[in-house]
C-alpha cells in the first residue's frame, strides 16, 4: 500500500448466547443493522481463544465499544470501531464478549460487530453453513463454487429444494495488522523488556522535575516503568485512553510553542535557559527579522487566553542541522538560541535528554504533546490548549518495512515510529502543528526526551504510525549537546 507523508508542521438488544463451538463467525443479531450483548464461550476442551475481529461498526467516537474479558473481573481488551481487523489472544477457556451500551438506541447507519474465533491455536478458519428455501421448476447449479446438498422434494406442479451451503475463509489479517493492512505495535510491552542502563542519574537531577505530574488516562506510567525494568507484573493500562485529551496544565513543563504570540505552528523542547530543540523542517519556517522575530513561548498551557505563566523569548539564531536530509527526512532536527534566557519555575523547567545507550521494548507506551490539530479536518486550526496522547513504540524493522513498503522511503537509526495504540479509541498520534514537539518517555522514575515529531502519514492517518526523531540515537543526541556547548 502506498504511504504519502507529510511532516507535521493529533437500543442495544439484551441477547445473550453461550458458544460450545471450536471455530466459527458471529455477529450481532439483525447484523448489518443490530446488536446483541454479549456472548459466553464454554466449548470443551478449549484452552485458549483467538478472536478475529472483521467488523466493528458501532460507535464513531468510542462512547460505545466492545469489552473482551479474559476469565477476569475487568475487561482485558476494548475495541472501538478503528480496531476492525484487530486479532485477540485470549489465554483462557471461557472469555466472554460484551457490547458496552452507552445510547438508549441504536445509532444511525450502525452495522453491529462481526468476528471469527478459534480454540487452542487451531488453523484461522471459519466455516458458514447458511440454509436457503429455493422453489423452481427445475435442478439449482450454485454459480460460486459452493458444496450444493440436494435434499428436494417433488410435487407435480413444482419441485421444492432446500440448499445447504458451505463456505470456508481464511483469514487474512496477521496479528499486529490493522484492517488497513499496516502493521502496529502491540499493545503493551513485555515484562522485563527494558533495557535502559542507569548509568550516572545524578546528572539528571536539575532535568525533567515536574511540580505538576501528568495524568494519562487508562496509563499508569510508574507501573510500566517498573513492569520493564523489574518485571513487577502491573495493570498499567485499561484502553480506555481518549486521543487528544488535554494535559494537566505545566506537566510537561519543558514543552515549547514556536511562532508568534498569537499563533504556534511548531513545538519544541526547552533543553537549557537558552536553547530550545525542534525537528529541522520547523528551522525552515522561523523568522528572524532586524526588529521582531518570531519566538519560543515557555510555561504556556491554554497558550491564547492564559499569559499569566509564560515566558516569551524572541530567537536570536536558528543552528540547522547541516546533516538534515530534507527528502529523507533523516536527522530532523535543530536548535534554536534564545536572545534572553527562561526563568526556570515550577511551569518550565528543561528536558532531561533520554541516554546514549537506552533503547525502547517493543510496545513501549511513551506520550506525545502538542498544540498541533486534533484532526485532519481541523481547517488549519491547532488547539489552544496543549493536549496529550499515549502512544506504542513500533520496533524498527518494521518501522522500516512500513514507510519502504509504503512509500520507498528508507527509515533510519536515528528515526523511531509510534503507532496509534490498536486497543484504544480512534485518532491517536500526532498532527501537523505538532511537529517539532517532544515525546516524553516515563523511564528510572521520570519522564525523559526521547523523540522529535518529524512526519507521518497525509492527512494526519491514524492507521499509520507516525515518524519521531530518536533523542536516544547518538546523531541527534550528540547533535544537541555538541550546539549549546560549541556555541556558548
Amino acid at each position: 500500500m502506498k504511504i504519502a507523508t507529510v511532516f507535521f508542521g493529533a437500543a442495544f438488544g439484551d441477547y445473550y448466547n453461550t458458544i460450545y463451538d471450536e471455530a466459527g463467525t458471529l455477529s450481532s443479531v439483525g447484523y448489518p443493522g443490530g446488536y446483541t450483548k454479549q456472548w459466553k464461550f464454554k466449548t470443551p476442551g478449549a484452552q485458549k481463544f483467538t478472536f478475529i475481529f472483521e467488523d466493528i461498526d458501532i460507535d464513531p467516537d468510542c462512547y460505545s465499544y466492545v469489552s473482551v474479558y479474559d476469565g477476569g473481573y475487568s475487561p482485558t481488551w476494548t475495541l472501538c470501531d478503528h480496531d476492525t481487523g484487530r486479532v485477540i489472544h485470549a489465554n483462557t477457556s471461557q472469555p466472554q464478549i460484551y457490547l458496552q451500551k452507552t445510547y438508549g438506541v441504536i445509532p444511525p447507519g450502525k452495522r453491529g460487530i462481526k468476528f471469527h474465533f478459534y480454540i487452542n491455536d487451531q488453523l484461522v478458519s471459519t466455516t458458514t453453513t447458511t440454509t436457503e428455501g429455493t422453489t423452481t421448476t427445475g435442478s439449482i447449479t450454485p454459480t460460486d463454487g459452493s458444496t450444493t446438498t440436494d435434499a428436494s422434494s417433488s410435487t407435480t406442479e413444482s419441485t421444492t429444494t432446500t440448499t445447504t451451503t458451505t463456505r470456508t475463509t481464511q483469514s487474512t489479517v496477521p496479528d499486529h495488522t490493522n484492517i488497513a493492512g499496516y502493521p502496529t505495535p502491540p499493545s503493551y510491552p513485555a515484562p522485563g523488556s527494558g533495557n535502559f542502563p542507569p548509568g550516572d542519574l545524578t546528572a539528571d537531577e536539575s532535568c525533567g522535575n515536574t511540580a505538576f505530574d501528568p495524568i494519562i488516562d487508562g496509563f499508569d506510567y510508574v507501573a510500566q516503568d517498573r513492569y520493564v525494568r523489574n518485571g513487577e507484573s502491573a495493570q498499567f493500562f485499561n484502553e480506555r485512553v481518549v486521543n487528544g485529551e488535554e494535559a494537566v496544565p505545566h506537566s510537561f513543563p519543558w514543552q515549547a510553542g514556536i511562532g508568534t504570540q498569537y499563533n504556534f505552528y511548531c513545538g519544541g523542547t526547552v533543553v537549557a535557559p537558552n536553547w530550545v530543540a525542534t525537528a529541522a523542517h520547523c528551522g525552515e519556517l522561523v523568522f528572524i527579522g532586524s526588529y521582531s522575530s518570531d519566538v519560543a513561548v515557555a510555561g504556556a498551557h491554554d497558550y491564547r487566553n492564559d499569559k499569566a505563566n509564560q515566558q516569551s523569548q524572541e530567537i536570536k539564531e536558528v543552528f540547522m542541522n547541516p546533516n538534515w536530509e530534507k527528502r529523507g527526512k533523516q536527522q530532523d532536527v535543530c536548535m534554536l538560541k534564545l536572545k534572553g534566557s527562561y526563568t526556570f519555575n515550577d511551569f518550565i523547567q528543561p528536558a532531561c535528554l533520554a541516554h546514549k545507550d537506552w533503547t525502547l521494548p517493543d510496545g513501549f507506551l511513551c506520550v506525545v504533546s502538542g498544540w498541533g490539530m486534533t484532526s485532519e479536518s481541523s481547517s488549519g486550526a491547532g488547539s489552544p490548549v496543549l493536549r496529550q496522547a499515549a502512544l506504542n513504540y513500533m520496533n524498527d524493522d518494521d518501522c522500516h518495512s512500513l514507510y519502504k513498503d509504503g512509500n520507498g522511503l528508507l527509515t533510519s537509526d536515528d528515526m523511531q515510529c509510534f503507532g496509534t495504540r490498536p486497543l484504544n479509541p480512534p485518532k491517536q498520534g500526532a498532527c501537523n502543528g505538532d511537529s517539532g514537539g517532544p515525546l516524553h518517555c516515563f523511564i528510572h522514575g521520570k519522564w525523559y526526551y526521547s523523540g522529535i515529531v518529524s512526519f507521518g502519514a497525509s492527512k494526519c492517518d491514524t492507521n499509520i504510525a507516525s515518524v519521531y526523531g530518536k533523542v536516544y540515537n547518538y546523531k541527534i543526541h550528540d547533535y544537541i549537546i555538541d550546539t549549546m556547548e560549541q556555541n556558548p
